[in-house]
């Protein structure tokens, strides 16, 4: 589960990062 958790934050992030991008 812990493994789990980590890649879905990750995926949340890498998101962010993607929207970030995105919108510049």
């Amino acid at each position: 589960m812990r493994d789990r958790q980590l890649g879905d934050d990750e995926r949340d992030i890498v998101h962010e990062n993607v929207a970030r991008v995105r919108a510049a």
